[in-house]
């Protein structure tokens, strides 16, 4: 699955929950997720701009592997995700095969629909507020990132960020 998707910095988040509901936006969610992200073996994922991650939210639990970033515009990269039974025994596993645990990213969640798109405001726990548009299964990168990058404009946000939440993490120092 192609995730075409933009994120950007939330200083004001309320301001931006009332344009959401203003533009015709419905909420449709909110969760606690926590994701632990690993370290390949041999070799290293902030060069080569991927990610493998076990996501813990509401009792359910994915292991997600997200390729390289597909432009310099926005996040847009191939995600493949699987459902778990067991987090702790993959976790067990990944060690096992020579993986590492890096960091773990928790963030409280509010999804919206705003007519195709999906829209999140994540609080990050050592970040603060982010917010997040995607283009859901999306086979067209450039005409996804159009509408993503349009939204993100009408809600008036230009300070855009590509790198992941770990990242920001990880050059804060919070590993």
């Amino acid at each position: 699955m192609l995730e075409v998707e933009a994120k950007a910095y939330l200083p004001e988040p309320e301001r931006v929950m009332t344009s959401i509901i203003e533009l015709g936006g419905r909420e449709i969610y909110f969760t606690v997720q926590r994701d632990t992200y690993y370290r390949h073996p041999s070799r290293d994922f902030a060069v080569t701009d991927e990610a493998l991650r076990i996501r813990e939210e509401e009792g359910r639990s994915f292991i997600t592997y997200k390729g390289p970033k597909l432009d310099l515009q926005t996040k847009s990269r191939e995600e493949l995700e699987v459902p778990l039974v067991d987090p702790q025994d993959l976790g067990m596993l990944l060690l096992r095969l020579g993986f590492e645990p890096v960091a773990v990213v928790e963030k409280r969640r509010r999804g919206y629909l705003v007519g195709t798109l999906e829209v999140t405001i994540d609080e990050v726990k050592g970040l603060g507020y982010f917010l997040e548009v995607e283009a859901k299964n999306c086979d067209d990168l450039e005409e996804g990132k159009e509408r993503v990058l349009g939204l993100m404009d009408t809600l008036g946000l230009d300070r855009l960020e590509r790198r992941s939440y770990l990242e920001l993490l990880l050059e804060r120092g919070d590993e």
